[in-house]
């Protein structure tokens, strides 16, 4: 009876997150959702969204109360994006504003949540070199991709934030890169890979011997590289050519387990089958594609698209779209600058006004009224739980 007692004492909870609206500072750019929680790491698990604004700040929000949880002066300029390195830490990266075809200055920046302490990695200015696209850490948090608009992209050592290799420039002009998220082989359960690490060193992941991961990036073309990495072995495996049909350029990749998704800027989205060594491409009526993410869990094929003017849901099975978000300047002044997986079910939206809405799969449970916009700036981390729902399906699209 002792042993029963102790082995549900040991049962992973999962924290609920309900839907709600959220009021960040004003002049949002970016959001990411950190880690989702797994068997390793659910008893410390906190569910963080990290909201970046123009100014350079970044607003970490509990989305399981709804509160502000840390809010960190992180950057001299406006961030753009934001990779999460573990439960405790993230990455980030900010350029300024060009005025009258001056240089663009632009920094890169690792922070640690539990003391505010923020590294920069790199810094330059667009007359040097390249400005920073994206930056993808790898599933087992053992490395980072930094993408750079024109230049050939990096691989670093997340472990000793050092640079294992720049690869040729004729990998210069890459979009997107993405990381398998299946590895050479399973952790050992006392291997210091635990994501409970994270409380106290910013990469403090090891093993004795690093496991080798993969991971693919595309150019504007859609071809794409296939790449493997084992500590400093970094190896290209092979090249896959663009579909011959399609001729308009990429703009975004998501992998997850056998499906690996590219979106283009005519709208059209191409799902390619690995196991089934099969390719299909569907229009979502859309414009152009700037980001996909796949929703967490196994087996959850959903993805969340966004758009210049919203964002779509759409099922990857099935290749359906699920529900869809389109702003509409004359009916609300808000505009969606991203979207993000809160939970398997509980897509996350960022508005132009500063707002972020918990919401669900239908887009039912959405409120992004006038008050909210009113109350947007105050960085308070004000939640809204109304019940102002406005319905929503593929056929009728919630406007903002």
């Amino acid at each position: 009876q002792q042993n029963e007692q102790q082995q549900q004492q040991q049962q992973p909870t999962v924290v609920s997150i309900a839907c709600r609206t959220i009021v960040a500072k004003s002049s949002p750019t970016t959001m990411r959702m950190g880690p989702p929680a797994t068997l390793r790491n659910w008893k410390f698990h906190k569910p963080l969204l990290a909201v970046g604004n123009a100014s350079g700040v970044v607003q970490v929000f509990n989305l399981a109360t709804g509160k502000l949880y840390r809010e960190i002066s992180v950057h001299a300029y406006s961030v753009k994006g934001i990779e999460w390195i573990g439960l405790n830490a993230f990455l980030s990266y900010a350029e300024s504003e060009s005025f009258q075809g001056n240089d663009l200055n632009w920094e890169l920046h690792v922070t640690e949540l539990d003391t505010g302490r923020t590294v920069t990695l790199k810094s330059g200015k667009s007359s040097e070199t390249s400005v920073i696209q994206s930056v993808k850490a790898s599933h087992l948090r053992q490395y980072f991709i930094i993408v750079y608009k024109n230049n050939p992209f990096e691989i670093w050592d997340l472990e000793t934030l050092s640079l294992i290799r720049r690869v040729p420039k004729k990998f210069s002009g890459i979009v997107a890169a993405e990381w398998n998220p299946l590895y050479s082989k399973k952790l050992e359960p006392n291997t210091n890979t635990d994501d409970s690490k994270d409380n106290k060193n910013i990469a403090s992941k090891t093993a004795s011997t690093p496991l080798r991961e993969n991971f693919v990036v595309t150019n504007k073309m859609g071809e794409l590289f296939h790449f493997s990495i084992a500590g400093s072995v970094v190896k290209e495996i092979s090249k896959i050519p663009p579909e011959a049909t399609m001729t308009k350029a990429v703009t975004a990749i998501a992998w997850k387990s056998d499906h690996v998704v590219l979106g283009r800027n005519d709208g059209n989205i191409s799902v390619w089958d690995l196991s089934q060594k099969e390719s299909r491409t569907v229009s979502t009526m859309r414009g152009s594609i700037k980001k996909i993410r796949f929703a967490p869990g196994r087996g959850n094929m959903k993805i969340s698209i966004l758009f210049e003017d919203g964002a779509d849901i759409w099922d990857v099975k099935r290749l359906r779209l699920v529900s869809t978000i389109i702003t509409s300047r004359g009916l609300f002044v808000a505009n969606v600058e991203d979207a993000d997986w809160a939970a398997s079910d509980r897509p996350v939206i960022l508005a132009s006004n500063g707002t972020v809405v918990v919401t669900d799969l239908q887009f039912k449970q959405f409120t992004l009224d006038r008050d909210s916009a009113n109350q947007a700036g105050s960085g308070e981390g004000n939640v809204n739980n109304s019940n102002k729902l406005q319905q929503n399906n593929p056929t009728e699209p919630c406007h903002l």
